[in-house]
This record gives structure tokens, sequence and C-alpha cells, in this order.
């Protein structure tokens, strides 16, 4: 049984080790992926300073290395966009005024404020001014897919004998046991907090593993194919006990598979609309939580029961939003509903986006959703269909479909993953500009480079000056 304390620390170390012995794409790639699937789901209380976990650590261990290694670097290429203005409202300015005008105070504020700047801001600039190319944006996609291809087989052990490695390795569960009894089987934890979280992770992998290799863009000498791994890790992430996880990978399927037969915008346009019609039409109350559960009903009435639940929780939560609606309810638990007569909490936060209606109002919930959708929105706008449907945008074209995915996703679970910063992050510095001329003359290069070269007549071969 490992202290939590060794790890949680030790990744400070590690983090600018991996950055020193490693190309920086790669070790930016690694840190977050590796330390995201490994490190223990735990928080350490500082005196006066917010507590430490798991993503704050590792957006510590990042800062530190890039201030140390590539802060030189940072400073020549770094050029502000108007596309980097949301996630800068969302997690710094939002914070911070909320905490002033409820009068939490400048600490209160600032509290909230370094909490939101290495789960959300860090990994969002780190991905935007290291990844923000085709090259950056192809080891992201390519290193999520090997990160899940890791957790597989972990992922089909816990299936079989409960998820007890957390336990084994760090000495508790992470999250309620019983959440993981599904069925023929366990949902998977393995090191992260929840099992949806984990199955959402071996989502990603998988579409990004399966679209990469319909574009020949995978390589590995492993010890079976690399078809064969893509495939292994997609029959994973469909058995591991998440209904709501499988349907968004095979609508992730169904969309990119759809790019290549219509417009991209017709197939992208409707996924990217789902997330703000779905706030809308639940905060504006035209979508009540009982015609959702009916049509949940009939597939599972276990499901349905926990739908139930979550949208009870929402509708509570709503009515406390709504009370303070523009700047919201800032921190240390304000936006929570409370009972008056019990003095207990009225459900459940599972939605990120009513957390977040919540304690920075409507401005936060808005600048939220821009820093999620802003920039494959910009993408679908500009890129030619001819650039969806290149070889060469496929690792692009994943990562910017798994953003809305992503999305939804939160729409009912508060599963905050940093990975998809550095996505947003990367895609803001790779697809916010037209590929289609870059794209035609590098390959107007290869096509010379491959064509053969015609021999010389006598008449144009040079000249020797003798001596």
């Amino acid at each position: 049984m490992i202290n939590i304390n060794i790890p949680l620390f030790g990744s400070l170390l590690l983090t600018p080790l991996l950055f020193l012995l490693m190309p920086v794409r790669r070790a930016l790639v690694m840190s977050y992926c590796l330390l995201w699937m490994f490190l223990p789901v735990a928080r350490i209380q500082l005196p006066g300073l917010p507590p430490l976990d798991k993503p704050s650590v590792i957006g510590l261990g990042v800062f530190i290395a890039l201030l140390l290694l590539y802060a030189d670097l940072i400073m020549k290429q770094f050029r502000p966009r108007w596309f980097d203005l949301p996630v800068v409202m969302f997690a710094l300015v939002m914070p911070m005024f909320s905490a002033m005008i409820n009068g939490l105070g400048f600490k209160a504020g600032l509290y909230e404020v370094i909490q939101m700047l290495f789960l959300w801001v860090v990994p969002y600039f780190a991905g935007r001014i290291i990844l923000g190319d085709e090259m950056g944006v192809k080891e992201l996609a390519t290193g999520i897919f090997f990160a899940a291809l890791i957790y597989a087989p972990l992922a089909w052990l816990e299936m079989v004998i409960s998820p007890q490695l957390h336990r084994i390795v760090y000495g508790y569960h992470p999250h309620k046991f019983n959440q993981s009894i599904r069925g023929w089987s366990y949902r998977p934890v393995i090191f992260m907090g929840h099992g949806i979280m984990t199955t959402m992770w071996l989502v990603a992998g998988a579409v990004c593993g399966a679209w990469l290799l319909r574009h020949k863009q995978l390589r590995w000498n492993g010890p079976f194919t690399i078809k064969n791994a893509v495939y292994f890790v997609c029959f994973t992430a469909a058995a591991s006990n998440s209904m709501g996880a499988l349907v968004l990978m095979i609508v992730a399927f169904t969309v990119l598979h759809l790019t290549k037969r219509v417009s991209p915008a017709m197939v992208l346009v409707p996924l990217l609309l789902v997330s703000p019609v779905y706030i809308v039409a639940r905060s504006s109350g035209v979508l009540a939580g009982e015609q959702l559960t009916a049509l949940v009903e009939p597939i599972s009435s276990s499901r349905a029961a926990s739908l139930g639940y979550r949208l009870y929780s929402e509708d509570a939560y709503l009515a406390k939003a709504w009370q303070q609606p523009i700047w919201g309810w800032g921190g240390e638990g304000r936006h929570r509903p409370i009972d008056e007569v019990t003095g207990q909490e009225i459900g459940a936060s599972d939605g990120l986006w009513i957390i977040v209606f919540g304690k920075t109002g409507l401005i936060g919930l808005v600048s939220l959703v821009m820093t999620l959708l802003c920039v494959p929105v910009i993408a679908v706008m500009i890129q030619s269909t001819r650039v969806w449907r290149h070889p060469r945008f496929a690792a692009a074209s994943v990562l910017i479909v798994l953003m809305p995915i992503y999305m939804v996703d939160n729409l009912l679970n508060a599963m905050i993953n940093p990975i998809y910063m550095l996505v947003a992050g990367g895609l803001a510095g790779f697809v916010t500009m037209p590929l289609g001329k870059r794209f035609a003359q590098k390959n107007q290069v290869a096509a010379a480079e491959r064509r053969p070269r015609q021999p010389q007549r006598e008449d144009q071969r040079p000249v020797g000056i003798a001596i």
C-alpha cells in the first residue's frame, strides 16, 4: 500500500524530468495521460491554500516544467487570440467576480481562481503553445489512444474481480462501491474518480484509435497488429457497462463516418447544438425532467430511476441558481439548495453546467460552453470539406468531434478531465486558420520529391571549370 503523499508530491519531480528526457510535445502528452491514469483520487489539505488533488498537481508540475525549461520559447511564440478569452473569463475572471459580489472577499475568490488555474487554464495554454500544430495534435490523439490501450487490460481485470486496484495500491475505494455493480459484471474504475469517467476515457481512446487507423496515421511495433489493438480498445469500451458512454461512442463513430459522405457541417452542427439547446431548454423550463425520464423508462427502469433522480436534483439547483442568475452564488457551497426543515442538501450536483450556473451565473455558464465548443465551431466554419477528408487532418477531426461529445457527457456528469483542455488548446492553435492551401502546397512538394528524376542531356549538364 502506497502513501498518497508519495505519488502526488513525487509527480512534481517526475514531470520536469519527463520534459528533460523527451521532446516537449511527447513530454506534455505523457505527463497528462500517465499521471491522470495512475495518480490516486485524493485531496491533501495545505495550510492557507486550496487542497492539492490529482488535476491540480498535474497542472502545477507542467507549469513548473514549462516555466523552468521553456519560458523564453513561450514568450516568443505565444500570441493571444480572441478565442482565448472564454477560458480566461470562465476560470479566472468569473470566480473572482462572483466571490467579491457575494461578499466572500478577495481571499475566497483567490482560492477559487487557484483551483481553476491548474485545472483549466494551464492545460489549455500548454496545449495552445506546445501542441498547436499538426504534429502536436497528432501526438495528442495518438497519446490518448495508447493511454486507453494501457488501461484496457486493467479494465477487464476489474470487470472480473470488481474495482479493487485503487484499494490495493492506495488503500481505499475512490468512490461508492455499489455504483460499480452493473448487470453481468462490474463497471471498472481503476485509478479514476468514477466508472463513468473511466469508460469515457476508453471511449475517447477507441474513437481516436479507430479514426487514426482508418487514415493510416498509427504506427507501432507491438507484439500484435495495430488493428487488433484498436479492436481491443473498442471492445473494452463497449463492454465497460456504461450505457451513456456506449451511446456517445456510437454517435462519435457515426458523425465521423458521415463527414466522409456529406458536408461535415451537416453532421457536426447538430452535434454542437445538443448541449446549448439542452441547457436553454432545461434552464427555461421548456423541457421537464419527467419527459426525459419517460423516454428512458421503456429501455431500462433502473436507468430511468437514476436519470430521474439526477433531473430532480437539477431542478432544485436550477431554482437556486435563478435566485442569483447573473453572477451566481460564488464558492463555499453557497450554490447548493438546502431544505429549510432538515437543513440537508436537496439532491446532488451531478451536471457540470448546473454547478457552473449556480456558482458563476449565466456569464460563467456561457463562458464554459464557449470554452469547450468555440474552437470546434470555428473549425466547421473555416475548414473546407477537402481539408476535413484529408488524412493529415484525421487527428484534428477526431478531437474536434470528441469536444462536443465531452460536453454532452457533462450535461449529467461533472466528470472534469484536464486532457480535454489540452485538446481545446491544441485545436485552438491549429484549426483556427484555413489549412487548404497549406495541405495543397505540402502535397505538391511531396509529389515532386516522389517523381523520378529525368536524366540530363549532354547540353544541359553543367560545364566544369578546368584549373
